[in-house]
């Protein structure tokens, strides 16, 4: 019995830290984690088609040959970095690579830029401090651009490609699924523990209300059976008393007859 209430107790403690750990995570654990990790740099970006408007357009067409018109860029892309990590990014290089040449381009940060340069259709940007939460914002006007682009970098913690916001959403819901199916789970082995404890203590009070009152009815029995003894024991002794005085009576009766 002791085993099994130890072995109960124990999967609730369980059950309960899991429950707590993964409330916690789901809820907080971005920033947690952020809170105290390294750098961490994402990328969200958008892809849009270039149209002048139809009356600007017609008079550009009427001031340019039809050679200089192609040369119009056709796409608009807008690229955003932004470290969403728990420290900032220092000797942060970028190198954002489009499928296209680059017609012109827009950078705008809160943060100092030391170097911007186009080299073909690569932009290379060059900060010493991305903080925490700050970003970077690009907008290039870029002709004939494919879907396909990357981002990569380079600082004094790590290097390599920076990821796109909808991978990593991808990721925090396949992690935000596992948790709640561990939240559930355990919520179900709290409530099963539960009630087998509520199941287990009625059991137990009823037992304890069946014996008291097993109780109760023998005392009582014992108490009537007690009471009946002694009124038999009265009952005897008024008998014998009655049986002398009858003896008596008739012993002087006798006598008296002798006598005569």
């Amino acid at each position: 019995m002791v085993e099994s209430r130890l072995k109960s107790n124990m999967t609730m403690s369980i059950s309960l830290i899991s429950l707590l750990i993964a409330v916690i995570v789901m809820f907080f654990g971005d920033n947690l984690i952020g809170k105290f990790g390294a750098p961490e740099l994402d990328l969200v970006s958008t892809k849009d088609d270039f149209r002048l408007p139809d009356k600007l357009n017609e008079i550009i067409v009427k001031n340019i040959d039809k050679q200089e018109s192609n040369l119009i860029p056709n796409t608009i892309r807008i690229v955003t970095i932004k470290n969403n990590g728990g420290s900032p990014s220092k000797n942060l290089n970028l190198v954002i690579e489009l499928e296209g040449s680059i017609y012109q381009y827009k950078l705008n940060s809160p943060e100092t830029i030391t170097k911007q340069s186009i080299e073909s259709n690569k932009l290379l940007v060059n900060l010493p401090r991305l903080s925490k939460n700050a970003e970077v914002s690009m907008i290039f006007w870029v002709l004939d651009e494919k879907n396909a682009f990357k981002v990569s970098y380079a600082d004094d913690n790590n290097s390599g490609y920076i990821q796109s916001v909808s991978k990593e959403s991808k990721d925090s819901n396949i992690l935000n699924s596992i948790l709640l199916v561990i939240s559930i789970a355990s919520v179900l082995v709290l409530m099963y523990e539960l009630l087998n404890k509520y199941v287990f203590q009625l059991r137990k009070e009823n037992k304890e209300s069946s014996e008291k009152l097993l109780e109760n009815i023998t005392s009582i029995y014992e108490e009537q059976v007690s009471k009946n003894e002694e009124e038999l024991q009265v009952s005897k002794e008024l008998v014998t008393n009655q049986d002398v005085k009858q003896k008596l009576h008739e012993m002087i009766r006798i006598s008296n007859e002798l006598t005569k």
